[in-house]
């Protein structure tokens, strides 16, 4: 799913920046430390559409991911792992 650089910002801005992921899976405790930059987006981090709820428009349906992260969801997805399945509620 596309999303507009509004969108983009928007979740990027609620993400403060930072990786949200926090997969048991991935190298880090907690939620990634991996600082972001709103320039580096599509090179360095990313959006995942995650699927929770009907509603497209639904902030929470969507997490920030550096790229070391983003490449570890696919196989956490299909495990079915909804243990780190936490939107932006969850978030510190």
């Amino acid at each position: 799913m596309q999303l507009h650089d509004t969108r983009r910002r928007n979740l990027f801005q609620r993400a403060g920046d930072r990786c949200e992921c926090r997969l048991t899976l991935c190298n880090h405790k907690g939620r990634c430390r991996q600082q972001l930059r709103w320039e580096e987006r599509g090179r360095a981090w990313d959006v995942l559409h995650m699927h929770l709820s009907e509603d497209p428009d639904d902030s929470d349906n969507w997490l920030v991911l550096c790229l070391t992260c983003l490449r570890l969801w696919p196989s956490h997805l299909a495990d079915g792992d909804q243990q780190a399945t936490l939107p932006s509620k969850a978030l510190p």
